[in-house]
């Protein structure tokens, strides 16, 4: 922020004075609102651990794995299926 210029007595105009003071303010509450926000998430999980809800990361990942390894192994033998046979 660039530093505020004073009039001719030496004092920062008052309108100036009003915006830092609004900007400031603005600024705290946006941080409060933020910090309200992660809180409630941190709480949901929390909430939802102890309810047993939750699924480790590491198992989905596999799980995903294991099933686009199928689909594809099905798409893959697919066109051999409907392939003519010439023989």
């Amino acid at each position: 922020m660039k530093p505020k210029k004073p009039d001719g007595n030496g004092d920062v105009p008052q309108h100036v004075l009003n915006k830092e003071l609004t900007r400031a303010r603005t600024d705290e509450t946006r941080a409060r609102e933020r910090a309200n926000i992660t809180r409630e998430k941190k709480m949901r999980l929390q909430l939802a651990q102890a309810r047993g809800d939750v699924v480790e990361k590491d198992l989905v990942t596999k799980q995903a794995a294991f099933l686009f390894v199928a689909m594809r192994q099905k798409m893959l033998a697919a066109p051999l299926g409907l392939a003519p046979q010439n023989f």
